[in-house]
């Protein structure tokens, strides 16, 4: 076995131990509860080195790479999508904030020593090169406005938000939640991924600190492009780990299972959803691995909108192929077709990542 096989491996074999110790026990009852971000869980995920996973060692991180990450979260994902993607969306953030150099790099210091978590609200993509915002900053430097949905939202964190000044120059700034100024509503009640809030981010008159700001103008530009990217990796790993608990799922059940004298799995027309589920996940595999060698944002989005689209379909395959019980909590896959369906918008909606690539396209041809 090579030397990054076997790092793979020890990774996977790392959040498979955290799943089954913190994850599995808390995962059905979050899902059932009232939203709330999972603190408790998160603090033994920064224990564990999940924040700082992707920095380089000579930053105070663990030098592993994207597709170590992916592997990471994908295995978290088997257990519970939800958790998966808080550690996903924060070392995603950490990641774009690192790469981006500077004083977003030292703004990092400031969030390893709180032990708060990193959440984002990413505003609508114009154009490949510009991004729409209701975050107004005036003269005075102030911020007011609707930033949208923030991901990963706790009433305890900092949140990454967009803004233009009253020149139309974008900004992206870090905000801390617990300032006066900084609205952070209530979790929304969403369709899945309940362990993961998505709360809506607001600013009114709130003075924006200029040691607060990660970039202005391009650089700006260029972090959002960054953050779109690891986002969109991350939302594409959990929605593999998805799709392989449910196949696996499915495939134990038809294999235990009879109906007509024979095991559900030796049904020809079951047989070949199962193998269309297969191979649904090994092509979502392959482009994972794709968009970890290929460091742009337009395979990351292309990717994300092919793989979390693959993992709604084949969730809800899984469910059929379970009959009455695929819709029962006990079983857990209703849970994981909702929890898809709502990877599918996230960092960004599949209609909106498809419009931008179309129009990614578009600009090669000129």
């Amino acid at each position: 076995m090579s030397a990054e096989a076997t790092r793979l491996a020890e990774v996977e074999q790392t959040a498979a131990r955290f799943a089954a110790r913190h994850l599995a026990p808390a995962a059905a009852d979050v899902d059932h509860a009232d939203p709330a971000f999972p603190a408790a869980v998160f603090a033994l995920g920064l224990e564990a080195g999940f924040d700082r996973f992707m920095l380089p060692e000579s930053a105070g991180g663990y030098g592993f790479t994207l597709a170590e990450l992916g592997a990471l979260v994908a295995v978290l994902a088997r257990t519970c999508a939800g958790h998966a993607a808080v550690f996903g969306v924060h070392a995603a953030i950490v990641a774009a904030m690192h790469e981006a150099g500077g004083p977003a790099a030292e703004l990092l210091t400031r969030v390893f020593s709180s032990g708060w978590p990193l959440a984002v609200a990413i505003p609508e993509p114009l154009s490949p090169h510009d991004f729409e915002t209701e975050v107004a900053i005036d003269a005075r430097r102030s911020a007011t406005g609707r930033a949208g949905l923030a991901i990963n939202a706790a009433p305890h964190g900092f949140a990454v938000a967009f803004a233009k000044d009253e020149n139309k120059t974008p900004l992206a700034f870090l905000a801390p939640a617990d300032q006066s100024g900084v609205v952070v509503g209530p979790a929304e009640f969403t369709l899945g991924l309940r362990a993961m809030p998505l709360a809506e981010l607001s600013f009114a008159d709130w003075p924006l600190p200029a040691e607060q700001v990660i970039g202005a103008g391009d650089a700006a530009l260029a972090f959002y492009r960054t953050l779109l990217r690891y986002l969109a990796y991350t939302v594409s790993a959990a929605a593999l780990g998805t799709m392989q608990a449910a196949r696996r799922q499915a495939l134990a059940y038809m294999a235990q299972r009879y109906q007509g004298g024979r095991m559900i799995i030796d049904h020809s027309h079951l047989r070949q959803i199962l193998g269309a589920m297969t191979a649904a996940e090994i092509a979502a595999a392959g482009a994972l691995a794709q968009a970890a060698a290929r460091p742009d944002w337009f395979t990351a989005l292309g990717v994300k909108a092919f793989a979390t689209d693959a993992a709604a379909r084949l969730a809800a395959d899984a469910v059929q192929l379970l009959g009455g019980y695929g819709y029962m909590r006990e079983y857990g896959l209703e849970k994981r077709l909702r929890d898809a369906a709502t990877l599918a918008l996230l960092p960004i909606s599949n209609p909106r990542a498809e419009l931008l690539l179309a129009a990614m396209e578009k600009e090669t041809l000129s």
